[in-house]
């Protein structure tokens, strides 16, 4: 709280964009402050030889991050999630990115990349070896993966179109493990739906369950599209279509149709993908599928005798 009159002159001094963003991430601007002065006495305690993050745009991993520089230890970034060319520029000693598609965002807009990248896929993927999930060619068991800008009625009005066009149906309905998971679960009940918790169920158990996948805005489409199985864009929301991480353009999904066709033959959008998946999940389809998390960490070894 000392920071605070800071973060309020800077409001006051500043005008259109940056004055909003101090207005709206007040709390988060005084927050960070803290962080990084408890980042520094935490990294002078550990003396550690390299920081790992697997988020780059929050105000906690920020400033360890910017801590960690400051004190002169090494930094990796592991990409936990897809981005956007919103994002900011790598900057960490390496960073380990998913595929071409993400470096590609990490460099738009004339950014500076600062970091030795090294693509690898994700240790978020490597579950679905785990977990063994299977490709299926059913079409009666359908996942609807929710977010926190998502309209409930707008959920609803799918789901009794759902009833309605494909009969038998089984729906299930998963909530981002940060929304309210008591709203969610009563939601689903009411509206003779299953539910699967966030935070109990790993999303590849969910995706395992069900064959094929209704999602927004979401990079849960990338995950269900490297199990093999199919997910359809469905706008939940009163805005334009974003096509946020650029799925629908690159063809990696389609858009849901008002007659459902699509998924009673939705096999027929399965083939011939492994390339284009390989463009945002480098490892896909080769030998060192599902192996990224030792292939990291094999890697750091190597380069920085971290043990």
């Amino acid at each position: 709280m000392l920071y605070s009159p800071v973060i309020f002159f800077f409001y006051l001094t500043h005008t259109g964009y940056m004055k909003k963003i101090y207005a709206g991430w007040f709390i988060n601007f005084c927050n960070s402050c803290g962080w990084y002065i408890e980042a520094r006495k935490m990294l002078k305690h550990i003396k550690p030889k390299l920081l790992v993050v697997a988020n780059d745009h929050t105000y906690p991993q920020r400033t360890f991050f910017r801590a960690a520089q400051a004190l002169g230890i090494k930094t990796a970034y592991v990409q936990h999630a897809s981005v956007t060319e919103n994002f900011p520029p790598l900057e960490y000693n390496y960073a380990f990115l998913d595929g071409q598609e993400s470096l590609d965002k990490y460099t738009a807009n004339n950014k500076v990349c600062k970091s030795k990248v090294f693509l690898y896929g994700s240790p978020r993927f490597d579950a679905i070896k785990l977990f063994n999930v299977e490709k299926t060619t059913l079409n009666h068991r359908c996942g609807i993966a929710i977010n926190s800008n998502d309209f409930p009625d707008k959920i609803i009005e799918l789901i009794g179109k759902l009833y309605q066009h494909i009969e038998p149906i089984q729906i299930t309905l998963r909530a981002h493990p940060s929304m309210d998971e008591k709203f969610w679960k009563t939601f689903a009940d009411k509206n003779n739906c299953l539910f699967s918790n966030a935070k109990t169920e790993n999303p590849f158990q969910f995706i395992a369950q069900n064959d094929f996948f209704i999602a927004c805005e979401s990079s849960f489409h990338l995950d269900v599209a490297l199990t093999g199985k199919m997910s359809f864009y469905c706008n939940f929301t009163d805005r334009p279509i974003k096509d946020h991480y650029s799925y629908l353009k690159a063809g990696l999904i389609k858009e849901l149709s008002t007659n459902f066709e699509q998924i009673k033959h939705y096999e027929n959008n399965l083939q011939n993908r492994t390339e284009l998946i390989q463009y945002y999940v480098a490892n896909y389809g080769t030998p060192g599928w599902g192996e990224s998390a030792a292939l990291i960490a094999s890697t750091l070894e190597e380069l920085e005798n971290v043990k």
